[in-house]
């Protein structure tokens, strides 16, 4: 066992794969999302996620030398010890296909059988899922017999069909909703496997044995679950314009991570923070992100706004006169005002609270949308009508917030990782010298640098085991050009994780095209 230390609150735990079920169970027993009667959860635990051989737990405070020797001491016992529920209480799960995949045919002559084999085989297989990663309910199961074993496709499919059944590699899995994806399609289920209105999203869960059964029946097509607009009763505003983008975040939706949900959120959470405390709002209340400028919205009754992140202008327009106001203090707007948000003129992104907070349907705790998995209120789009939470908590008796416009933090820190040894020994001086910018292809997703690639000295296998992922880690692609993830991150990763930032925030006010500095902590 290794524990390694995955950013300032979170640690990387290197298991053999066969412990790892055990351990996540051990101690997510007894926690809010799986509960178990009778079973005590750390203290310190926010939510452990499980890969193929190493298992991310994330803690709510710093990973000082007590919690890793407390930590370290609780899985020695729960390695020693395994929890006599896994695999026994977690069931059998049967899925029902039909083997008419795209791919089914290409597989069989690639494995030197007939298709009526190739069914046979992968049906009779004993199945268990191993972990969750890739999109929500994605999960990886082990026991793929090795005759079937194939690398992925070449060339991905830009849209692989919702309940489609695949192997690649040593894997056997189904995909929840329509995605991009280049594993091997043998066939199709009607299963739903992913509903988050459900007390469990995710159909399939770390543990579980699963078992495909072949089926005559009609083939139901299935079709991604949107999240509905909210539609309020008494909207308070209504979006003139959305600008380039604004999204609803809050603070996120922690917890779902070993069912491939990312935790999504506001980037900038000091700024969404102080946005929502400037109009008397819980720092937890959804308020909106917005990326390059634009916002038009127009009150529709009286209400207080705030808008801080980077500097830039605000407008407030009454009665056809438009006037500049100030940010970074509670606005207060009648019913007909205007307020338009300019695009930040140093940094990128900008957040503004209502006061009482956006009252849109939660999706597993949490207001956010995430545009990976797509969960949450959709992009705000013109004519939305937004509604708000009622609220009696008093505004802050403050004028507003002194903000000195600066540039936004480019040199930044990272903890390295282990693997950060086996790079060339000129890395740290590339990462540091201004030699990388910001790519316009990042997103919330993951921030892509563009610049000289770097190299190992020892290179890592060429394809390495998925891992879990935490915003502000560093991966290095093939290519060698680090990407930063966001907060919209896969939940699991193959990339090589050379250190994670220690303000994983940092990256929400990198602009395009600005030069970026990384140093490494010792």
């Amino acid at each position: 066992m290794m524990i390694e230390p995955f950013g300032s609150e979170a640690v990387l735990v290197h298991l053999p794969p066969e412990k790892i079920i055990s351990v996540h169970h051990s101690l997510t027993e007894g926690t809010p999302n799986q509960p178990s009667p009778g079973q005590t959860r750390p203290p310190w635990l926010v939510e452990s996620i499980p890969a193929e051989d190493t298992l991310l737990i994330r803690l709510d405070q710093p990973c000082t030398p007590d919690v890793l020797r407390e930590l370290s001491e609780f899985i020695a016992e729960a390695t020693a010890h395994p929890s006599a529920s896994v695999g026994d209480n977690l069931g059998t799960v049967d899925i029902a296909v039909h083997y008419q995949g795209e791919d089914i045919k290409e597989v069989a002559a690639a494995c030197g059988m007939s298709i009526e084999h190739l069914i046979e085989l992968h049906a009779q297989a004993e199945y268990r899922v191993a972990f969750c990663g890739f999109s929500p309910g994605f999960a990886y199961l082990k026991g793929l017999p090795g005759q079937l074993h194939l690398p992925r496709r070449a060339t991905p499919r830009t849209a692989v069909p919702a309940g489609s059944v695949a192997i690649a590699e040593h894997y056997s899995a189904i995909y929840p909703r329509s995605s991009p994806g280049g594993w091997h399609l043998l066939g199709y289920t009607d299963e739903v496997l992913f509903d988050p209105t459900r007390d469990s999203p995710a159909r399939l869960n770390a543990g579980m044995q699963v078992r495909f059964v072949p089926s005559r029946a009609p083939m139901i097509t299935l079709s991604d679950r949107a999240a509905l607009p909210s539609h309020p009763h008494t909207p308070a505003v209504e979006i003139i314009s959305p600008g380039v983008s604004s999204l609803v975040q809050d603070l996120g939706r922690i917890g779902w991570g070993a069912a491939a949900v990312s935790p999504s959120g506001a980037w900038d959470r000091q700024s969404h923070r102080l946005a929502q405390r400037l109009v008397g709002n819980p720092e937890q209340a959804a308020g909106l992100e917005c990326v390059g400028g634009g916002l038009h919205l127009r009150a529709l009754r009286a209400i207080t706004i705030a808008v801080t992140g980077a500097p830039g202008p605000v407008y407030r327009r009454q009665q056809g006169v438009r006037t500049a106001v100030d940010a970074f203090t509670g606005l207060t707007l009648a019913a007909g005002d205007e307020v338009i948000i300019g695009a930040a003129t140093t940094g990128l992104r900008r957040y503004v609270a209502l006061r009482g907070g956006i009252d849109t349907p939660e999706i597993l705790g949490s207001r956010s949308f995430d545009t990976l998995s797509q969960l949450g209120p959709r992009p705000l789009a013109s004519l939305d009508l937004i509604g708000v939470q009622t609220t009696s908590l008093p505004i802050p008796g403050i004028d507003g917030v002194v903000i000195e416009p600066s540039a936004p933090a480019l040199e930044t820190y990272f903890w390295p990782t282990p693997i950060w040894a086996a790079l060339h020994s000129d890395t740290d001086i590339a990462l540091a010298d201004g030699a990388f910018t910001v790519s316009p292809n990042s997103d919330r997703i993951g921030v892509r640098l563009n610049g000289p690639a770097l190299t190992w000295d020892v290179p890592p296998p060429p394809t390495a085991a998925s891992r879990p992922m935490v915003r502000g880690a560093i991966q290095l692609p093939p290519d060698g050009r680090p990407l930063i993830l966001g907060p919209d991150h896969p939940t699991t990763g193959g990339y090589p994780v050379i250190g994670v930032l220690t303000d994983p925030d940092a990256p929400a006010q990198w602009p395009p095209g600005a030069t970026v500095r990384l140093r490494p902590r010792q």
